[in-house]
This record gives C-alpha cells, sequence and structure tokens, in this order.
C-alpha cells in the first residue's frame, strides 16, 4: 500500500481488539497485528 499512497500522507488502519465471540479475535491477536503493521 505504501508504494501506491504518498508519502506525506497517513495510512491508518482500524480494527477491533476483539471480536466478542469464542474462538474468535484475541487482544493479543491485535497486538500481533498491530506489530505486523507497524513493521510494514
Amino acid at each position: 500500500m505504501r508504494g501506491a499512497w504518498p508519502a506525506e500522507r497517513p495510512l491508518l488502519v482500524r480494527v477491533s481488539a476483539t471480536d466478542w465471540v469464542d474462538g474468535g479475535w484475541t487482544p493479543e491477536e491485535t497486538v500481533d497485528l498491530a506489530r505486523l503493521l507497524h513493521g510494514a
């Protein structure tokens, strides 16, 4: 995405910390995703 998006513009991502479903998205997975996105 950064290759197509201007460097001077912010690139934002909004995710829910949890989806409140048994076996679903967890806060720990949200932290992992944030770390992956930060390094991208």
